[in-house]
C-alpha cells in the first residue's frame, strides 16, 4: 500500500472487504444455485473470480483496489457456500458414509 501513498487503516480495509464479501456472497449463491445448475454457477463465479484477482494486480488506484478486493471475495464465497449442496447431490439421503462427512467438515479446518 506504500505504492498508492496508503496507511495501514486502508491496507486493513481490503482484506476487511474481501471478508464482507465473503459474508455478502452467500445470500446470492446459495439459492442461484437451487435455481441453476451448481456446476455452471461454479464455473462463471471462478471465472469472475480470477478476472477480479487479476485486475486487484494491475490495479493503479486505491479505490480500484479496494473495489476489486469486494468483488474477489463476493464472488469466491460460492465455493464455500454450495460445496455442502454438492456433497448432498453426490450421495443419497441417509445413506453418506462418515469418512465423507468428516473429510467434508475437516477440509476447511485443514485449509484445503
Amino acid at each position: 500500500m506504500a505504492e498508492f501513498g496508503s496507511g495501514p487503516e486502508v491496507a486493513a480495509l481490503g482484506v476487511s472487504l474481501f471478508v464482507l464479501g465473503f459474508a455478502i456472497g452467500p445470500a446470492l449463491w446459495a439459492p442461484l444455485s437451487e435455481l441453476y445448475v451448481r456446476k455452471i454457477l461454479f464455473v462463471i463465479t471462478h471465472g469472475v473470480v480470477v478476472a477480479f484477482v487479476a485486475a486487484t494486480a494491475g490495479c493503479n488506484s486505491t479505490a480500484s483496489l479496494l473495489v476489486f478486493r469486494s468483488l474477489a471475495g463476493t464472488f469466491g464465497a460460492s465455493t464455500m457456500t454450495n460445496s455442502g449442496g454438492v456433497v448432498a447431490d453426490l450421495f443419497p439421503l441417509l445413506r453418506v458414509p462418515p469418512t465423507i462427512e468428516g473429510a467434508f467438515a475437516t477440509k476447511v479446518w485443514l485449509g484445503l
